[in-house]
């Protein structure tokens, strides 16, 4: 079965088949800047994709976050962007936001934004596997006062 397909058309599940088997052998990326991209990104995405409130509501400021900087420095492409609201925003690489729940969520909201193989070649290295976990969305929505989304399962990409 293929589990969580990118904009792509490839599953998360067999993303690794169209990589190197080691990831010091991924091609190193080409840094993309653009200020359009930005721009049209956080235009067309009015809503954080961690916590779902809406730019304005409670005084909300949404931000683009890149999910990979790499050694090359930020790529700006829509595949590596993520919407987040400044409370979000600031716990990004801490247990309460993950890198694992960050990609499910962008995948959720932008499916045709992802693209897991250029995330892994962005990131140079293997993505963790998703994962939902249903207490991190639940105490965000709870203290946004937003509903809770149903739990999904840890996705593992095949090895």
């Amino acid at each position: 079965m293929n589990l969580y397909v990118d904009g792509k058309g490839i599953g998360f599940n067999h993303y690794r088949e169209y990589l190197p088997e080691r990831a010091a052998d991924f091609p190193r990326p080409k840094r993309i800047r653009c200020k359009d991209t930005m721009s049209r990104f956080h235009q067309h995405w009015d809503f954080c994709f961690v916590s779902g409130v809406k730019r304005g509501a409670f005084d909300v400021k949404l931000e683009s976050h890149h999910l990979f900087a790499g050694t090359a420095g930020r790529s700006d492409e829509p595949c590596n962007l993520i919407m987040l609201d400044r409370k979000v925003h600031e716990q990004v690489k801490t247990e309460a936001v993950p890198l694992r729940l960050l990609l499910w969520c962008k995948w959720m909201h932008d499916k045709a934004g992802t693209d897991w193989v250029r995330m892994s070649v962005l990131r140079g290295s293997f993505l963790p596997d998703l994962l939902v976990d249903p207490k991190v969305l639940e105490t965000w929505r709870a203290n946004q006062g937003i509903p809770n989304m149903p739990p999904l399962p840890i996705i593992r990409g095949r090895a």
